[in-house]
């Protein structure tokens, strides 16, 4: 895999700080948390969150999915493109917070790449060459993310799968809404991989395809209960929905973005 930085570090900085940059700049009124300073925080996010009228349930599912799956498609974004699983370090772990409540950008820190015999990056500053970085880099964001669910639970009236499932789909997001990262059907197949990787506290993962235009058409493991809510609609990629409903919003998603 051609990799244009010179170090995981450098890419860290530059290329996965641009991937986020499309979600628009840092403002005065966002604020970056720690993952401790989360734990801490979720509570509040929580009550703002049902006082605008998400049920409670569906709440700590947003939260479990836009602060442990935002992790997990990270980590799911720089192997397809990089090569290098990263993992991460729960100290260096910061999340943009939005002041309506929900995380849009995770800075890892200096996590280290594991890569294979043959990568650009091995033996150099902040790689490591092994075997097996995916197993490897997947159990590290379930540690890293492991408070912040746990602390979701009592919050949410749920058992922990249901909240696991949020983070576990995260691995099957880098593909899907976008069209920034040519969809192929290896990287399909990455991504099923590292969610399906042993050991994992999900029962269900995403099932990803490739529709019409290339487009890669995600149907979650689990579900938001978005449709629980005031509005009471199924997201497009929800497991309750059928699978070519699924992909019809999807398609007809990427369409409007091509739109002049």
């Amino acid at each position: 895999m051609d990799v244009a930085t010179s170090t995981p570090h450098a890419w860290l900085d530059t290329e996965l700080a641009a991937w986020f940059a499309d979600l628009g700049p840092a403002l005065p009124e966002h604020r970056f948390v720690s993952r401790d300073e989360a734990v801490v925080l979720l509570p509040e996010l929580h009550a703002l969150l049902t006082e605008q009228g998400a049920p409670r349930k569906a709440a700590a599912k947003y939260l479990a999915a836009w602060f442990g799956g935002l992790a997990a498609r990270t980590v799911g974004y720089g192997v397809l493109v990089t090569g290098a699983a990263f993992v991460a370090d729960p100290g260096q772990l910061r999340w943009r917070v939005h002041p309506g409540g929900w995380a849009d950008v995770l800075e890892l820190g200096d996590a280290v790449a594991l890569v294979p015999r043959g990568h650009r990056w091995s033996g150099r500053p902040g790689a490591e060459t092994t075997t097996d970085g995916h197993l490897r880099a997947v159990h590290a964001v379930v540690e890293a993310v492991r408070p912040l669910v746990e602390a979701l639970r009592p919050l949410s009236g749920l058992g922990l799968p249901g909240l696991w499932a949020e983070v576990g789909d995260g691995f099957g997001g880098p593909l899907a809404y976008q069209s920034t990262v040519a969809v192929t059907a290896e990287r399909v197949a990455l991504l099923d991989a590292l969610a399906a990787t042993p050991g994992t506290p999900w029962k269900a993962r995403s099932q990803l395809w490739i529709a019409r235009d290339s487009i890669c058409v995600q149907q979650k493991g689990g579900c938001c209960l978005a449709y629980t809510g005031p509005e009471a609609d199924k997201c497009s990629n929800c497991a309750l929905r059928d699978a070519d409903a699924c992909e019809a919003d999807q398609v007809a998603w990427h369409l409007e973005q091509l739109t002049p």
